[in-house]
């Protein structure tokens, strides 16, 4: 999925994704597939705006890295 970063400083960051807005099932998924990985501590979906904040406790590379592959 294509993302931007929207807002980054440490320990948080905020992507905006590449749609208009999310399914619920679309937002579900995403929540838990970063929850799941490690270092991840809080996760924000906003169905909306199709934008995700993640609070975090390893490096910042780490949590592009799993965007990425999402």
């Amino acid at each position: 999925m294509k993302y931007q970063v929207k807002h980054s400083i440490d320990g948080r960051i905020r992507f905006q994704l590449g749609k208009q807005s999310l399914t619920s099932s679309e937002e579900d998924i995403l929540e838990q597939y970063l929850l799941a990985k490690e270092g991840v501590e809080r996760v924000k979906v906003y169905r909306r705006t199709a934008s995700v904040a993640i609070w975090y406790s390893n490096a910042k590379s780490e949590i592009l890295a799993y965007m990425k592959e999402y």
